[in-house]
């Protein structure tokens, strides 16, 4: 065998291949680990975000299982009230009709603006959920004396006990009066749907808030126990309840003459009137600049704006006495009375008629506002209680002091 070369004969060469060779193996070996490492580093990165992910849903969704399985009695307590709530006399919930292109959208169901007969018995809230307010407490007391009333008309008993019957009609009416406008001040009470001119559910309520203070004022004014101060007013108190009386003509001919037409802006006012003045709280700015008309009627709003035209043609009835008190006074009634016994009587009696078909007409819209019964069923039904409590007992008055006042004759005398 030959001995191996020494390294003097080695060519230098050689060296520099080698040195090429191992510089490059070691830099392809240094790659192979730095990406080795960076998918390492990689893959536990995914790994801890996969594990943290399951760990969040886990607990979250046991968390709400276990809320869910065992709440505590507060929380059982709240959700019933809730669900009881949102089946019956929750108004405000999510409605999708729309009343026109140029009107705004209702946002909240309302029956007041398309009656509720698309109802089934089983959703409808009782009588007993939807009339549980103190504030119809306070109004069957005031029908309840009301009817009284009515069956002494009917009997002919003008007595002293009928006499206390008027003074306490009286007094609940000038009561319910505040009761109304509080009601448009109260949040929550008025429905948030602004609607055209008297059928707006404020302007309802200011309606009947004047009408029934103007007739509680003539009848107090009439009576035979009117207090000594009052006919000091004369030159102010009788002109305004003549204002009412023309009001409750006009605010509803004028929504009805509006409807469907370019211009709205007495309607507008009326809303204005009773939302802001009365009630304190702003309307949407683009209804009140005129931007965006107020929504046209709907059928459920023109039966209401047709029934509380007829009331105010009723209404109207009032507006010769109160111009009678303006002009003459206490001069001129004082003469009345002593020419025919039974004016004052007669003149009062029918004032608190008026008085009870409205206090009557605002049960109903809170009936029909609730969806407890269709407004269709409560016109009919309204008819009636009129009938018993205004209609038939004024006939009845007639008749029994007929020969002791006059119908028109007295308010040139």
């Amino acid at each position: 065998l030959a001995p191996p070369p020494s390294v003097a004969s080695v060519p230098r060469s050689f060296y520099f291949k080698l040195h090429r060779r191992s510089a490059k193996m070691k830099t392809s070996s240094t790659n192979y680990r730095s990406i080795s490492l960076v998918l390492t580093i990689r893959g536990l990165f995914a790994a801890t975000n996969a594990v943290f992910a399951f760990d969040h849903t886990f607990i979250s969704s046991h968390m709400r299982l276990s809320s869910r399985r065992s709440p505590s009695m507060g929380a059982r307590r709240r959700e019933n009230a809730r669900r009881h709530t949102s089946k019956f006399l929750d108004l405000p919930r999510p409605h999708k009709m729309t009343v026109s292109e140029d009107a705004r959208e209702i946002v909240y169901k309302d029956y007041l603006v398309y009656d509720s007969t698309e109802l089934v018995p089983s959703e409808r809230p009782p009588l007993s959920a939807a009339l549980s307010r103190r504030r119809d407490f306070f109004s069957f007391f005031l029908l309840a004396t009301g009817s009284i009333i009515s069956l002494c008309n009917i009997g002919g008993s003008y007595d002293a006990t009928y006499m206390k019957l008027e003074m306490t009609s009286i007094a609940l009416g000038l009561v319910s009066t505040g009761l109304y406008f509080n009601e448009i001040r109260t949040p929550g009470e008025m429905s948030p749907n602004v609607r055209r001119g008297i059928v707006d559910d404020a302007s309802v309520h200011m309606y009947a808030g004047l009408y029934t203070g103007a007739v509680s004022w003539l009848a107090l004014r009439s009576s035979e126990f009117c207090p000594s101060w009052l006919s000091s007013f004369d030159g102010i108190l009788p002109w305004l309840a003549c204002a009412v009386f023309a009001f409750s003509l006009l605010g509803p001919a004028v929504s009805l003459v509006e409807n469907n037409a370019a211009a709205d802006a007495a309607s507008l006012r009326i809303v204005r009137l009773a939302r802001e003045l009365c009630g304190g709280r702003k309307i949407p700015t683009d209804v009140a600049c005129g931007r965006v008309r107020l929504p046209d009627l709907t059928a459920t709003e023109l039966l209401r704006a047709r029934g509380l035209l007829a009331i105010g043609v009723l209404g109207c009835v009032f507006a010769p006495d109160c111009v009678a008190f303006g002009l003459g006074g206490a001069g001129w009634w004082d003469r009345v009375a002593e020419l025919h016994a039974s004016q004052r009587v007669l003149e009062s009696t029918t004032s608190l008629f008026a008085m009870f078909a409205t206090e009557a007409s605002m049960v109903a819209h809170r009936v029909a506002k609730s969806g407890a019964r269709p407004l269709t069923t409560l016109v009919p039904s309204f008819f009636i209680v009129c009938l018993v409590l205004a209609i038939v007992p004024c006939i009845s008055a007639l008749y029994w002091l007929g020969s002791d006042v006059s119908f028109f004759s007295f308010y040139s005398e």
